[in-house]
């Protein structure tokens, strides 16, 4: 399934000739075990670090290298870079939803 949805984002994006850090989302129903498109983000995301992680690259250093001409084709970056292994990113929220979510140790 993850080929599947990775190939079907560098289709939608090779499509539109997008050459850039960006986020193709999709929705993933285990009961009918399919994936829907959610939506492209085309900008550097704050869980950008899993990527890093999961992929062993530095998509802040690939977008100064585009800016300068300097980064290889996809292609090429597909095959220096397999995921491997896992990453979880969170959020912890300091606010109390009873005191109409202010600020809270």
């Amino acid at each position: 399934m993850l080929d599947n949805l990775c190939r079907a984002a560098e289709s939608l994006l090779s499509a539109v000739a997008y050459r850039s850090v960006g986020t193709v989302e999709y929705i993933y129903d285990e009961t009918r075990e399919e994936a829907y498109f959610l939506e492209v983000n085309t900008r550097l995301q704050v869980e950008h670090g899993v990527t890093e992680m999961v992929y062993g690259v530095d998509l802040v250093a690939c977008m100064i290298q585009l800016a300068e001409g300097k980064l290889p084709a996809l292609a090429k970056l597909s095959e220096q870079h397999q995921p491997n292994g896992h990453a979880i990113q969170a959020r912890v929220y300091a606010e109390d939803p009873a005191a109409n979510f202010q600020p809270a140790p």
